[in-house]
């Protein structure tokens, strides 16, 4: 609620573009998250879409993500009832990820509301929130209907990212080809999912769901001469624009660039 509040907020200061030469959003808007079944009305008319969307819930959650929350739990008990009787509560039957104590705490204590348990019992539930909203089918597992999963899981990111791919896409061609109406583009998130299906189709998602305060970045550079002069050639590198990602101020590696990164000894790539 409060990211929310700080996105809507700054959407209002910065809709005179002369101003503020950029863009900024949010990912509620339609343009980034058409997909959402709560809240398309154009999608949801088609048959084929909400069987595709109840699929995905059934086959997924039902048959692999709840039997492994369940697991979890059993792990998890002694926390669970340390924090119940520190005064918490816990609901038996948790249908979605983010339904886990661990994860609700977080969210009154980042609105600075006091959490009435030891500083202990807190973090042990916000560690075990973390790993209940990360569990998903791993691509690296030995057994074949966790390999299926995988497969179907990561099909169902990207087809979701679409919309928001093609949103970075244009605004970096606005960039690169000098248009006249490119600006510096913020896209600001309430939701961990988001940052999740941004991540996973780069194959940049390290299977550990995007937590509280994320700051991911997509930094883009223009290339000057005497960077582009090439010493060991002679000549000038054929590179007019560069980039790198970042999570919050720290340098994240990209597997296509390694080269690059080598070569160059620098943490930015050719775009």
């Amino acid at each position: 609620l409060s990211t929310m509040t700080i996105a809507s907020k700054l959407l209002n200061i910065t809709n005179d573009t002369s101003l503020h030469p950029k863009i900024e959003t949010i990912t509620n808007d339609l343009e980034f998250n058409p997909y959402t079944p709560a809240s398309n009305a154009i999608c949801n008319s088609n048959p084929q879409y909400q069987k595709w969307t109840q699929m995905t819930s059934t086959d997924l959650f039902d048959n692999y993500i709840h039997p492994k929350q369940h697991d979890l739990k059993t792990k998890q008990q002694d926390i669970i009832n340390e924090y119940i009787k520190e005064g918490g509560k816990w609901y038996d039957t948790p249908y979605n990820a983010m339904d886990h104590a661990g994860f609700q705490i977080v969210l009154y204590y980042c609105n600075g509301f006091d959490i009435p348990l030891s500083a202990d019992t807190f973090w042990k539930m916000v560690n075990d929130g973390v790993e209940w909203i990360s569990i998903q089918p791993d691509r690296s597992s030995d057994a074949p209907k966790e390999i299926e999963y995988a497969k179907k899981h990561k099909c169902v990111d990207h087809f979701m990212s679409i919309p928001m791919y093609k949103r970075f896409f244009d605004e970096i061609h606005r960039l690169i080809d000098n248009n006249e109406d490119k600006k510096s583009f913020i896209l600001h998130s309430a939701h961990d999912s988001t940052l999740k299906l941004f991540l996973s189709g780069l194959n940049l998602y390290d299977g550990v769901f995007p937590y509280f305060a994320q700051f991911v970045t997509l930094e883009i550079y223009s290339v000057n001469e005497e960077w582009a002069w090439n010493n060991d050639q002679n000549d000038q590198r054929d590179v007019s624009w560069l980039f790198r990602f970042t999570n919050k101020g720290e340098f994240i590696p990209y597997e296509y660039c390694v080269s690059e990164y080598n070569e160059l000894d620098t943490e930015l790539c050719d775009l």
